[in-house]
């Protein structure tokens, strides 16, 4: 059942639904802000640009930044990568994660849990392999249940610079990829379950909800100096200055609308094609254009369908027409996807140093061995005091929200960890019985 896996193998465990970061046409940003302390501006096809494509709109106008950091963190000696970074990320936070496993727990089951954190092939195939962002939701949900793991045991109040860390990190990686918004979403929930008088709650979520929005405020507030500093100096070398708007964020009623086929084939709204919505929007629109070609702006800026004002309100409105023809399909995808992220779990595995040793989920075994930690740890636990561990394992489930609402297939699934939570405290659990009940007196 066990077997050392090579990267071939590991790479079916990989996120193929999400672009994430667009490395090559945000690289050149990057490298303009090295050379030059210029931010939004690279070099295309001889001219000074702002913009490629959209690799900065939909939520990624700070992506640029990340390939910076991730030299500064590399000292100098790593260009062009962003391996250094998400390696920082990934190596520190395991690092906290595993001292509040140990305070809370037991040194074994953090041991063993870290041990499959860093063999997580998805994971893996986020931080180094794709070099991507999609990862950092995941990593960054676990941390925050383990900050505040001390305060849901001995019902103690959290310190107020600990909120203010958590948020702070939060409006971080919200500004790298929206999905770090479901750890805003955890934050509050921690904070509703830490046993402090409602008027203590009140005052935890108001600075929260303030420090959020200030943060937030002010990276906007910096990105919008940068951008008027690039643009009068694109403007002076006669370059092409960005004349669109880059807060332009994915859209969530159209993204809702091209994930219904993803069981359901008999709608025929394709399945998370943006080029299928194309030619709706353009008839919508009275525009007579292939769906191959975009509108530009006067400065020759490429206008995505999916930035036009009324596109949301049209997906919005075909999405409702097909729920009222059919009042209970939203419950039959959400059984479908539920099923689905269930029986596409990634494999438990170990990491060797060398190589990491995975067993494998390709068989039907597997599948009902994963049904059976959840069974065997919710029956086991279900009756004692570890209100902790069902804690950090309820909140790893916000990861998977948007799968189930949106898609869960081409590897989101796969970016699941609870699972290993649960095995990992099996396996430390039951190593404790064995010892105490047969090994002790070796």
């Amino acid at each position: 059942m066990f077997s050392v896996h090579s990267e071939n193998y590991i790479s079916e465990f990989r996120n193929i639904a999400q672009t994430g970061l667009d490395f090559d046409r945000v690289l050149g940003f990057s490298n303009y802000l090295n050379s030059h302390g210029l931010y939004p501006v690279k070099e295309l096809n001889n001219n000074l640009v702002m913009e490629d494509g959209w690799a900065l709109r939909f939520g990624r106008k700070f992506h640029g930044y990340l390939f910076y950091l991730s030299e500064l963190i590399s000292l100098g000696f790593i260009k062009n990568s962003l391996i250094p970074f998400n390696f920082f990320i990934m190596v520190s936070f395991s690092y906290i994660i595993f001292i509040k496993l140990n305070k809370n727990f037991n040194f074994l089951f953090a041991f063993i849990f870290i041990n499959f954190l860093i063999a997580h092939p998805w994971l893996i195939n986020e931080f180094y392999v794709k070099q991507n962002i999609q990862g950092y939701p995941v990593i960054l949900n676990l941390l925050i249940s383990v900050l505040f793991i001390d305060f849901i045991k001995d019902y103690k109040n959290p310190p107020v610079w600990l909120v203010i860390i958590s948020t702070f990190l939060i409006c971080c990686f919200y500004k790298i990829n929206e999905m770090n918004l479901l750890c805003l979403i955890q934050l509050i929930t921690i904070i509703f379950f830490i046993k402090v008088t409602l008027k203590k709650k009140i005052i935890f979520l108001i600075c929260i909800a303030t420090l959020f929005l200030s943060i937030n405020k002010s990276f906007d507030l910096y990105f919008e100096y940068k951008v008027k500093e690039a643009k009068e100096y694109v403007k002076n070398k006669n370059g092409k200055v960005f004349d669109l708007d880059y807060n332009v964020k994915h859209i969530k009623w159209t993204a809702f609308y091209m994930s219904l086929n993803e069981f359901e084939k008999n709608l025929n709204t394709g399945f998370w094609n943006d080029w299928l919505t194309y030619p709706i929007i353009f008839e919508k629109n009275n525009l007579e254009k292939d769906n191959k070609i975009f509108e530009s702006s006067k400065n020759g800026y490429l206008i995505h369908p999916h930035s036009y004002k009324n596109t949301e309100n049209i997906f919005k409105n075909k999405t409702l027409a097909l729920f009222k023809n059919d009042n209970i399909i939203f419950i039959k995808l959400i059984y479908l996807r539920t099923a689905y992220f269930f029986q596409n779990l990634s494999p438990f595995g170990m990491n060797l140093l060398v190589k990491n040793i995975y067993i494998s989920n390709k068989n039907t075994v597997i599948n009902i061995f994963n049904f059976g930690i959840f069974f065997l740890f919710l029956i086991t636990y279900a009756i004692k005091e570890n209100r902790e561990i069902y804690f950090i394992f309820s909140l790893t489930f916000l990861t998977i929200v948007p799968g189930l609402v949106f898609k869960v297939t081409h590897g989101i699934s796969f970016s699941f960890i609870g699972h290993y939570l649960i095995f990992a405290y099996l396996i430390s659990d039951s190593i404790k019985i064995i010892w105490k009940k047969y090994l002790k007196f070796f």
